[in-house]
């Protein structure tokens, strides 16, 4: 009967101990099974603003992605930029169509912080946040002047790509505003000034929803029959004594 009693431990404490998916650094949001919500991340690496297509922006915020295999698999991932050329590099491609947020949908940073949610749109006319994206698709803390090309409420300001007709492009800030202000919760995340297209910048990362799954039913079949086979000796060995 100890013996018995050990082995159901030992059974409980594979079960607790048993490798689950690494994540790194990523802290992922904690929300029920079946809700949904998106990623936002400042990616680690940089490039210039020269090229008017924004699915060069794209192709590159993909790559930035697929740098960590540990990021939610099966998504999609879109710049939060405005570029002076759509995918064909005629008209313009604002970043609230490149990468929209729906109302709907909250989104987090890597760090497991809430960024958006309908009271605070990702693009709105105050350019808030509730926290800032300010973390790389590692889920370090990343500060950086960030390529967007976009105002406040993600349409097109000085757009990337097009310096020679509108000026140097737009930028933001991923983390801060000035030294004396941490925290970057205002316009600065996406309006905070302009450089020349030729320096290499981050850009942000927005990825396509994502939906929670449950935890993966061995381990809770495990843990049950654990359970149950735990308050089974329990009731065995009052039975014994009664006895």
């Amino acid at each position: 009967m100890v013996k018995l009693h050990y082995v159901v431990l030992a059974a409980i404490a594979v079960a607790f101990l048993a490798p689950l998916p690494t994540l790194g650094n990523i802290i992922l949001p904690n929300l029920p099974a079946g809700s949904e919500y998106e990623l936002v991340f400042v990616t680690r690496g940089a490039r210039d603003a020269t090229t008017p297509y924004i699915a060069d922006y794209n192709s590159f915020v993909i790559a930035q992605a697929l740098q960590n295999p540990n990021l939610p698999q099966g998504i999609t991932w879109n710049a939060i930029a405005s570029a002076a050329g759509d995918i064909h590099g005629f008209g313009m491609m604002d970043a609230c169509q490149n990468a929209p947020f729906s109302a709907s949908i909250p989104v987090y940073n890597t760090a497991g912080q809430l960024v958006a949610n309908a009271p605070t749109p990702l693009y709105n006319a105050n350019g808030t946040l509730i926290n800032a994206i300010g973390y790389d698709q590692f889920g370090n803390a990343w500060i950086s002047v960030v390529w967007t090309g976009s105002n406040v409420d993600g349409t097109s300001d000085r757009p990337l790509g097009g310096q020679s007709e509108y000026g140097m492009p737009q930028r933001g800030e991923s983390a801060y505003k000035g030294r004396d202000n941490p925290g970057n919760l205002d316009d600065t995340w996406l309006s905070g000034g302009f450089d020349s297209q030729i320096f290499a910048c981050p850009l942000y990362a927005l990825s396509s929803p994502i939906t929670v799954t449950a935890p993966e039913p061995g381990t809770l079949t495990l843990l049950t029959a654990g359970t149950i086979a735990l308050g089974a000796c329990a009731l065995r060995r009052r039975w014994m004594k009664a006895a």
